[in-house]
This record gives structure tokens, sequence and C-alpha cells, in this order.
């Protein structure tokens, strides 16, 4: 009997650190460096942003800021489509405290464009879209 409740409870205790295991895990892969409400990355890091949000490219010392989502025509995952449809994205570029440029991102299709010398790539736009549409431009997220 005393053996079989200190296998129980080795169970739990190996549960348990497993679960702390994976969420540090995560934690660390999904975390992202934020200073005066700005992302900073790196050159060749992925990162992700809301609408509004800005990154620091801190290498590059350029800022990129998610301006918009223009379109987004996209078959809803609950749905069957002739078209899967696109979403494109505006961004803005700025370097040193001047304004760049601004530039359109589309998936599918347009994922990657050269800017300045650095390519800039999209690689998803979140969440997925649904029937029926109820979601909020201020979801987004790139």
């Amino acid at each position: 009997m005393l053996k079989l409740l200190i296998r129980i409870i080795l169970k739990i205790v190996l549960i348990i650190i497993a679960l702390i295991s994976i969420f540090i895990i995560f934690f660390f892969i999904f975390y992202q460096k934020v200073e005066n409400g700005m992302i900073t990355s790196m050159l060749g890091e992925e990162f992700q942003l809301k609408i509004g949000e800005k990154a620091l490219i801190d290498d590059a010392e350029m800022t990129i800021t998610f301006i918009r989502v223009i379109e987004d025509t996209r078959c809803p995952v609950n749905v069957y489509c002739f078209w899967a449809g696109r979403v494109i994205v505006e961004l803005s570029f700025r370097k040193k405290d001047r304004d760049m440029d601004r530039v359109n991102l589309t998936i599918p299709g347009d994922e990657e464009k050269e800017f300045n010398g650095y390519v800039i790539r999209l690689l998803r736009v979140e969440p997925r879209r649904e029937y029926p549409d109820k979601m909020k431009n201020t979801l987004f997220r790139i």
C-alpha cells in the first residue's frame, strides 16, 4: 500500500516537472523583448506585431510599424472556397528618426520584399478568418 502511494506521488511529481519544463520552453520560444512599448529584435529574428505596434531592429537601427490590414479575403477556416483568398498588410519603416517608406506585403504571392538593402518577409497573419466574420481589426497579428 505504501509502495503504491509512493509510486503515485512520484508520477505526480514527474508530471509537474514535465509541465513546468514545457512552460519554460514555450516562454523562451515565444518571449519577445519589449522596451518602452516597442518590441526589440535583431536582423534575422522572427517577431510578432499587432496593429499599431512597433519593432526596433536593433542592429539595423530601423523601426518597423504594423500600420493596418488593407485587405483580408482569405477563405474562413470552416468554409470550403473556390479561391483561397489573400491578405495584404501595410508596414512603415523608419531609420534613425527619419521616415523611409511604406511597404505592402501579401500572403500568398508577395510575402517578401527588399527594402533599403534589407529583406522583410511576412510569415503569417493571425488569427485566421472564421464564418461568420466577427473579427475586429485590433486582433490581427503578423
